[in-house]
């Protein structure tokens, strides 16, 4: 786990810039195995709330709910 941790890189989004929302293991969309999706977006970051925690939109503006 080390290795793994020592070679993650950190990521810092900005306003606007175009990011995907990682489902949940609960969601009907992701509970399809190991072929399932794991990812949904494009969203874009509304605003910056603290490190590495972001408010989201979807393309046509709206805010999405906290997850």
């Amino acid at each position: 786990m080390t290795y793994h941790n020592v070679r993650v890189k950190n990521r810092r989004f900005k306003f606007e810039n175009l990011v995907l929302r990682k489902l949940k293991a609960m969601s009907n969309i992701a509970s399809k195995g190991k072929l399932g999706l794991k990812w949904d977006g494009s969203f874009k970051v509304a605003w910056v709330v603290k490190a590495n925690t972001y408010q989201l939109k979807d393309m046509e503006g709206k805010s999405l709910p906290h997850a």
